[in-house]
């Protein structure tokens, strides 16, 4: 027999009797084994029928001793380490029972010999899942960050995590003297927090959103407790990635990602700019709580189900040379901080005795776990792609209001950033950025995580929409300002001027509202050069203004334009009927549901197919999933209750009619429920818009409704917006089966087959002669007919709103009474999302109106000024702000266009250095000291780049 043996000691009065045949050995708790020379001995119980008469034991052909302790029970010792062994059982010397003994702990451990088995326990905190915020942050202080605090104090060798940075910031709100404690547990390795603020929704975070996430995370940890870091990330919960993200945290300082609902192991999963991250998954973070159960027993127990365990796992690592660490993840939705103290004394106790080579056990943080794995001369999986979120129904659909309260904040926010520094350039001094102020607004901008509804989950939901809304107002404030202080400096000697400032980076034509001073009069627009531009006066619930069809808006900066009365009348250069329209871009028939026939003059082709569905058509499904949770396919909307507005009559109307554009408006009733269309054709730019109103949302479940437009192709490349980059559906995805494991199964669905999708600010869809590009006010969307005799064209949908339950047995419906308007924008192309990108843009950020309150003649900036130039639209601007160290100016590049690209930044003043920065700007390097006006810069396909300016 080969190695030491462990033996168990088992006392005879708690004997119970649970075998039924010769042979059946027994374990009883607690296990008392002691060393016998080279083995470990245990005291097990047997059953034997027959009596004891002539009976004698043999293990591996050598007598063991025994004792007979009842009518058919004898003790006997044998070993708890070893592999499988003969038993055999005599009587009067002839075999009489002959089996295979398996000791409690197998001897063969292979590649994990020498290794260490580490537990890696942290708490899986929603913002509010378990309950309403603010009971689930008491909860978090009191009952799992203090206590884990104190379990670090007495055992130094103890660990334990929170997987993100919020709760760092609540626990020193409420007890900042606790700072030198989370440090100095941080210094002796025992206490890891996330690198990033919460656990989100990835693909609904814009760029600079998504980005945020580290400086609310890793940085503000650096910049609030000196001394310590964060260098791992997580987001257990959420099966979906977007494909920038493990440049985000690459770019960020962030070493690993801890993901789950994947596939158990190591990858090196990379973004299209070539950077990656170290990415870790256990397969899913919560099982080894719920179904494993490795370290609920004594040691020995834990052994033999890890050896099993492990046998899977031999070859992997051997095959990449990783070191022979093993982790098993002990978290769950806000769990405490457990700690298997005596199970760990034991385990090494085991190790020590035995003179079998055993792996240890620890316990570890991820941080430190994955340390030890990642070596130079390992190799791990390199994976790329976007996994597209199959929980996408919970947010935009389940909770439109606030998630396009948080579309609006992810402009507002950057263009008052990007203002307010600017504003401080005009007047060279800084002293009063409102600093504090952006970071509050950025802390509601991306507070809400991946657990909506839950328990109480109205509360929940409600604390969301508050922030999101609140953040998007504060944004909008600090703009308006802002706009205010910049005006000031505008020289202008005459009356009813009006700056028209536009955030993006290259010069363009869009109409802008302007609140009339007077609303019984009429107006002529006319620019700084005496050009009369087209305007026409409008009023809706909005109360009265003047839509401008300002021409030739400076790249972020701004044109003067000026308002005076007048009698004339406007000129009209359209086509128009009741129900139909023709400007030099389209021609528009409109029947019932919308758009029966779009016409594209400049393409020369007709743009949708219309047998289906109108172009603007509405469709009304049941759908009765839940929005997230343990399910590994989407749930997808029925036939029942069917219903569409192109089988309703239509009766068109014109809303308004003038040089600017021309709006129709039809009422109809959706399954009992009021629904206002109107669809607006502009004739100075190449766009259609279509805008629902549901005036009175009455909360009906199960219901889910959707905005349609069925292209005129066979077929088509689908194209759309992820946080800082565009993804193309099948070549973009992730090109593997996930794995991981929901309570319904495992992942096995390929990512490029999952739709609908999140989507930013566009989907476009690309067929051989032509493409369209929709942006909206929505986040999800499809390109696949989904009524069961689907159509093979595709069909462009936004989905508008869901009533569907919460995936919380005991949350709530997202029922989202009220009234609620969808706003989407057509445009059609030649073939390529990148002839739709600009335009996408443009819709998502409208200009801003701001008037000169006082003519200012001895202003030092022009009538029309450009603050920044940049020599192609395809150089996403993300940031424009200024440095959060010094008064440098921070600026960050998105390369959009997939190719490695030179570029050219022009500003209005002369910097005297700049350099690059990481992407939570605590670094340096500097690039040029020559001082100038206009950067040169490189910036890789698709890469995501951080320039620090000292003008």
């Amino acid at each position: 027999m080969r190695g030491t043996f462990l033996v168990l000691f088992v006392l005879a009065m708690s004997w119970p009797r649970l075998w039924a045949q010769d042979g059946k050995i027994h374990y009883s708790t607690p296990l008392n084994y002691q060393k016998q020379g080279e083995r470990i001995i245990v005291s097990s119980k047997m059953y034997l029928s027959g009596g004891f008469k002539g009976l004698s034991i043999y293990l591996e052909g050598t007598k063991i001793p025994y004792k007979a302790i009842g009518k058919d029970t004898v003790q006997l010792q044998l070993p708890l380490i070893g592999d499988n062994v003969e038993l055999t059982i005599k009587r009067r010397g002839k075999p009489d029972l002959v089996k295979v003994f398996t000791p409690l702990v197998p001897a063969d451990w292979s590649y994990f010999q020498e290794g260490t088995i580490h537990i890696i326990v942290s708490s899986h905190q929603d913002i509010a899942w378990m309950n309403t915020p603010e009971y689930c942050r008491d909860e978090r202080i009191h009952d799992i960050i203090l206590p884990a605090l104190d379990t670090m104090r007495l055992y130094d060798e103890y660990r334990f995590e929170m997987e993100q940075t919020l709760n760092l910031m609540e626990l020193l709100d409420e007890y900042p003297e606790k700072k030198s404690v989370v440090l100095d547990a941080y210094n002796k390795g025992q206490f890891e927090w996330g690198a990033t603020f919460n656990q989100p929704y990835e693909g609904i975070e814009s760029s600079e959103q998504l980005i945020r996430q580290l400086y609310l995370g890793r940085k503000w940890i650096k910049d609030n407790i000196p001394g310590m870091d964060a260098h791992t990330a997580f987001n257990v919960d959420v099966p979906g990635r977007s494909f920038q993200f493990p440049q985000i945290l690459n770019k960020g300082g962030v070493k690993n990602l801890v993901i789950s609902r994947f596939r158990e192991g190591f990858y090196d999963w990379k973004s299209p700019d070539g950077s990656s991250i170290f990415t870790y998954s256990p397969g899913n973070y919560g099982w080894p709580v719920i179904f494993y159960k490795y370290f609920d027993k004594e040691a020995p127990y834990g052994m033999k189900a890890l050896h099993a365990n492990l046998k899977d796992w031999h070859d992997y690592y051997k095959k990449r040379n990783i070191p022979p660490h093993y982790a098993v993840m002990i978290s769950q939705d806000a769990a405490g901080p457990i700690y298997y103290r005596e199970v760990v004394k034991e385990w090494n106790n085991i190790v020590s005795m035995s003179d079998i080579k055993l792996p240890g056990l620890r316990h570890s943080t991820a941080d430190e776990f994955l340390g030890f794995v990642n070596v130079p001369e390992a190799t791990f999986d390199e994976i790329y792609g976007e996994r597209a979120n199959i929980w996408m129904y919970i947010h935009g659909p389940g909770h439109y209001q606030a998630i396009k309260a948080k579309k609006k904040a992810a402009v507002s926010l950057p263009a008052a950033e990007m203002f307010s520094t600017i504003s401080a350039m005009i007047n060279d001094d800084f002293d009063n950025y409102p600093g504090d102020d952006f970071e509050k607004a950025w802390f509601k901008a991306i507070y809400p995580d991946h657990g909506w509804g839950g328990l109480n989950g109205g509360v929940t939901d409600s604390t969301f929409l508050a922030k999101l809304s609140q953040a998007h107002s504060e944004g909008t404030h600090l703009l308006q300002k802002a706009l205010k202080n910049i005006t000031k400096h505008i020289k202008t000697t005459k009356k009813n001027a009006y700056a028209v400032f536009n955030d993006l980076t290259w010069k363009r034509n869009a109409p802008v509202s302007i609140s009339l001073p007077s609303t019984n009069k009429t107006y002529l627009v006319q620019d700084d050069l005496g050009k009369t531009i087209p305007s026409q006066k409008v009023t809706d619930d909005q109360g009265t203004r003047l839509v401008v069809a300002a021409e030739e808006l400076s790249s972020v900066g701004y044109n003067v334009v000026y308002l005076s009365e007048t009698r004339k009348k406007p000129v009209r250069t359209t086509k128009q009927g009741a129900n139909f329209y023709e400007n030099d871009y389209y021609r528009v028939v409109l029947g019932n549901g919308g758009i029966t026939s779009l016409y594209d003059k400049k393409l020369g082709k007709e743009i949708l197919n219309t047998s289906r569905y109108a172009g603007g058509d509405v469709i009304s499904m049941h759908y009765n999933g839940n929005g997230a949770g343990e399910f590994n396919q989407m749930k997808k909307p029925d036939m029942r209750r069917f219903d569409k507005l192109s089988l309703k009559n239509s009766h068109w109307k014109i809303k308004s009619n003038g040089p600017v554009f021309t709006s129709f408006e039809c009422d109809y009733e959706l399954n009992e429920i009021s629904i206002v269309q109107r669809i607006t054709i502009f004739n100075t730019i190449k766009r259609i818009d279509f805008e629902y109103d549901i005036p009175e949302w009455d909360g009906r479940k199960e219901r889910q409704w959707r905005f349609a437009l069925p292209m005129n192709a066979m077929e088509a490349e689908v194209n759309y917006e992820s946080p800082a980059g565009v993804v193309t559906v099948g070549e973009d995805d992730l090109d593997m089966e996930p794995g991981g494991w929901s309570w319904e199964g495992t992942y096995r669905q390929r990512p490029k087959y999952i739709h609908p999708r999140e989507v930013l600010d566009f989907m476009s869809l690309n067929g051989v002669e032509f493409g369209i590009t929709v942006s909206g006010t929505v986040s999800v969307m499809d390109w696949i007919d989904p009524v069961r005799d689907a159509r093979n064209h595709p069909v462009f949908q936004g989905i508008m709103i869901s009533t569907h339950k919460s995936c919380h047995g005991m949350g709530p419906y997202y029922t989202q009474e009220g009234r609620h308007t969808f706003h989407f924008s057509l445009t059609s192309h030649e073939s390529g999302w990148e002839n739709g990108y600009v335009f996408a843009k443009e819709f998502q950020h409208e200009p801003w109106a701001t008037k000169l309150e006082n003519a200012n003649g001895s202003g030092k900036l022009d009538t029309r000024h450009s603050f920044l130039k940049v020599n192609s639209p395809f150089t996403a601007l993300s940031t424009f702000k200024k440095s959060d160290y010094d008064n440098d100016v921070i600026l960050r590049f998105i390369d959009m266009s997939g190719k490695d690209s030179q570029y050219t930044i022009d500003f209005p003043w002369k910097y005297k250095k700049w350099g690059k920065t990481n992407l939570v700007e605590e670094s340096y390097k500097e690039v040029d000291t020559r001082g100038g006006e206009t950067l040169n810069i490189s910036i890789g396909k698709n890469a995501i780049e951080t320039f620090k300016i000292d003008f």
